[in-house]
């Protein structure tokens, strides 16, 4: 069978590790897996010939899932998952939908920050991942002006987000628990911040948090992101295309291996 793997051109660089070790992980397993540019994305909208057997698809955009799965070609990782992991405020709608609490959140079309909400906030691209575009912001000293519309997270800055607990689930049921802390100075615990990352032994109430959620979206290869928060924990954001350096990093086992028996055992 003949897999595509699709990635944004300005990503590969960043991932070529990872994207070398899918690509043997399904040739271990006598299937052809094809890096497909996003960038030069074209697709024939056709029943036969099928342009591909399955789809891992890491664009970060979910339409390109939507229609795969109306072509009836898998994808991987599912629409509802990937909707998610796509869209923060959904993210937050949904974990509410099912009774697990979320940091206090507003979306708004406009970085002017909610002063009647919060003191400090965390700004957040309502469809940015990785950390990107985030950033710390008080309401008593915002100077910035913009025209920019774009959808914008605002939540209540907790000291508590400087650490978060990742759950990493995977196709064949098994999951992983790490913890990450931002580096000195950092509010922000992405390891692309400097950040640093350890094993972590949950509690029972995030197990059954991941636990609820997992139920929810279904099977797939993402992650949970908990954090803190008073004397609980509350969703920080669902990953659909997680990052894996702490797997590797931690030696808690080979991702790409894990995804590729998945998606082969499913096909």
């Amino acid at each position: 069978m003949n897999g595509w793997l699709i990635y944004q051109d300005q990503d590969v660089e960043e991932n070529k590790f990872f994207i070398a070790e899918l690509i043997s992980a399904f040739e271990a397993l006598g299937q052809n897996l094809e890096l497909v540019s996003y960038d030069k994305f074209a697709l024939k909208i056709q029943h036969d010939p099928r342009p591909c057997d399955f789809v891992l698809n890491r664009s970060f955009n979910p339409d390109l899932t939507r229609i795969f799965e109306q072509l009836k070609i898998p994808v991987f990782n599912s629409l509802k998952v990937a909707e998610v992991g796509y869209d923060k405020a959904l993210s937050m709608a949904t974990a509410i939908a099912i009774g697990i609490d979320v940091l206090p959140s507003v979306l708004t079309f406009t970085e002017e920050p909610i002063a009647a909400e919060f003191l400090r906030e965390v700004q957040k691209p309502n469809f940015g991942h990785g950390g990107q575009g985030v950033r710390l912001v008080s309401a008593d000293g915002f100077n910035c002006t913009t025209s920019e519309k774009n959808a914008t997270l605002h939540q209540l800055y907790s000291a508590s987000e400087a650490e978060d607990h990742r759950c990493y689930l995977f196709l064949d049921g098994s999951s992983y628990w790490t913890v990450r802390t931002a580096a000195q100075g950092e509010f922000r615990a992405n390891l692309k911040q400097g950040g640093k990352v350890d094993v972590y032994q949950p509690s029972e109430t995030e197990v059954e948090m991941a636990n609820r959620l997992q139920v929810l979206l279904g099977p797939g290869n993402y992650a949970i992101d908990l954090i803190p928060f008073g004397d609980s924990y509350v969703l920080n954001e669902v990953e659909d295309v997680c990052g894996y350096r702490s797997l590797y990093q931690l030696d808690l086992c080979d991702p790409a291996a894990k995804i590729a028996q998945g998606i082969c055992a499913l096909i």
